[in-house]
């Protein structure tokens, strides 16, 4: 358990009370790890900064092989190509962390040397199949974690199909792309889009954040939407599907997970949840479970 001992208005030191079997430790993902048994905290610091580690954890850390820092030509290179370009300029997504040695994209901040090598070697780059903007992904059945960024500018109104299906993902972000066809990706934790096409986000078991990219003004259809296997899909998600849903007289449904139907229909277990019900009625929207 970690302790406080505020000093004064301005000092505050932590400290376990482990008898020198539990430390202190970064609460974040870093190749540069500490151990401490009392911790004043930094400027900026929090005590939700560390947490408490075993004695086994240090030791284990301890006999680790020391982290070498990747070649500053590769990290140069990362760093220019985790940004894409809208109408206003060029967006940044990504880059190397030189404060705990991890690459972070997409709001990953625990990528490895080799996983960035993956991601660096595995561009996007869309096959036409046919249709007018319309492409298949290339990434299906892919190991990569997250993906290097596409430019809007030159790529606006695009549609995937079969968006990293079967895939290792756990972040997806194209702020220019709409999606259909058959994902499931199992990993896949977070998911940003302009448009959603058909029943692509149905088995996503592992999705906690969605997000719509843009104001989707004249290309967002008014669609039944089915996130039938993700459990954990917040309510802020729910909230931003609703807002980006369209105005229409028309009905739609929202297909969702049992769980996440239980918070929507429980105002005495889940009040915070009452809002999304209400929010949901003013742009006739129904929940509904499998």
């Amino acid at each position: 358990m970690i302790y406080q001992n505020i000093i004064n208005d301005s000092i505050t030191e932590l400290y376990t009370n482990g008898g020198g079997k539990t430390y202190l430790t970064e609460n974040y993902p870093t190749n540069y790890r500490h151990f401490w048994t009392r911790k004043v905290l930094g400027q900026g610091e929090s005590a939700d900064t560390y947490r408490e580690a075993t004695q086994q954890e240090k030791a284990d850390y301890e006999a680790l092989p020391p982290y070498v820092r990747p070649p500053q030509v590769f990290i140069d290179q990362w760093n220019a190509a985790c940004r894409y370009r809208n109408e206003d300029g060029y967006v940044t997504v990504g880059r190397y962390n030189e404060a705990t040695g991890y690459f972070e994209l997409n709001g990953l901040l625990d990528i490895t040397y080799q996983q960035a090598i993956e991601i660096m070697q595995a561009p996007p780059k869309w096959t036409n199949n046919g249709a007018f903007s319309e492409y298949a992904c290339q990434y299906t059945n892919s190991a990569i974690r997250t993906h290097l960024p596409v430019d809007t500018k030159s790529n606006y109104g695009a549609t995937l199909n079969g968006c990293f299906h079967a895939s290792e993902v756990e972040v997806i972000d194209l702020p220019a792309t709409r999606i259909k066809g058959a994902m499931s990706c199992r990993k896949l934790r977070s998911l940003r889009v302009t448009c959603i096409l058909d029943a692509c986000t149905q088995a996503l078991p592992a999705l906690e954040e969605f997000r719509y990219a843009g104001d989707g003004a004249g290309g967002r259809p008014r669609l039944n939407r089915y996130f039938n296997q993700s459990s954990k899909l917040s309510r802020q998600s729910a909230i931003n599907l609703i807002e980006g849903e369209p105005d229409g007289d028309q009905a739609v449904t929202y297909t969702v997970h049992p769980d996440v139907y239980a918070k929507l229909t429980d105002a005495v277990n889940y009040p915070e949840w009452a809002a999304v019900t209400e929010l949901a009625a003013t742009k006739n929207i129904i929940f509904a479970t499998t």
